[in-house]
């Protein structure tokens, strides 16, 4: 399990603006982590509990641990958006640093700074149904959207990126996977092995990685498999985030 690193800070610091804000991201980052590690335990103990032996589990056990991840995944999604909100804070801090420390003659004429604030976070909460194909699915992602400097399309399956630049993308799957299945986060309908994973038969995965992005790249998250139908967890059944980081 991937564990958080803080720094060595000794009582008597120094630390500027840009360090503090780098810290900030740090953390939001680290709780991002561990939130995928919860998702991932529950989707152990759906496991563990129908896969535990000759014994199946009662109906009461069954609506017993339904119950605890239901609470779980409300939980996962309210911490979800407060995290996104401060992310938002903190890029909007950045960014109005960035100005101000440009004066009108030190700026380069039509050039944006390289915190321009695009990003862009969308999740599906309503137990989607997806019918997989080995030529890959795309996951829809239409619900809790924020958008800015990333469009998508009308079913909320491709999201394109406006400006050039490395982007920060993350995204979080919770579906049961067969061995021969995988999920891999697709650029420009080509698979970007960083971000492909294969299946376990758990049901929480998540991917984060930095990539540089043309103007006009499409991603998506897909699904490959044969061809049946599944179903995301109600709650955080799927989220994306892209962040443009330089």
């Amino acid at each position: 399990m991937s564990a958080p690193n803080f720094p060595n800070i000794t009582p008597v610091i120094s630390i500027d603006r840009d360090s503090a804000i780098n810290l900030l991201l740090s953390s939001i980052a680290m709780e991002e982590l561990g939130l995928s590690h919860i998702l991932n335990a529950e989707g152990e103990k759906i496991q563990y509990t129908l896969g535990r032996g000759s014994v199946p589990p009662t109906i009461d056990q069954m609506l017993e641990m339904n119950e605890s991840l239901v609470r779980t995944l409300n939980a996962a999604i309210k911490t979800e958006m407060h995290l996104q909100n401060k992310l938002e804070s903190v890029i909007g801090l950045l960014a109005s640093g960035r100005r101000s420390a440009q004066s009108p003659a030190a700026a380069s004429p039509g050039r944006a700074p390289a915190w321009t604030a695009a990003h862009a976070f969308a999740a599906s909460t309503t137990g989607q149904t997806v019918a997989i194909e080995t030529t890959g699915t795309a996951l829809r992602f239409p619900d809790n959207q924020v958008l800015s400097g990333v469009m998508r399309n009308a079913s909320s399956t491709v999201f394109t990126v406006t400006v050039s630049g490395h982007y920060l993308v993350a995204w979080t799957v919770n579906v049961e996977l067969a061995a021969s299945d995988f999920i891999a986060l697709t650029i420009n309908n080509v698979i970007y092995a960083p971000a492909m994973l294969t299946g376990t038969g758990a049901a929480g995965y998540t991917s984060t990685v930095i990539v540089p992005l043309g103007a006009g790249s499409h991603l998506s998250v897909k699904l490959f498999g044969r061809s049946r139908e599944t179903h995301l967890f109600d709650g955080a059944g799927a989220t994306l985030t892209i962040l443009r980081v330089k």
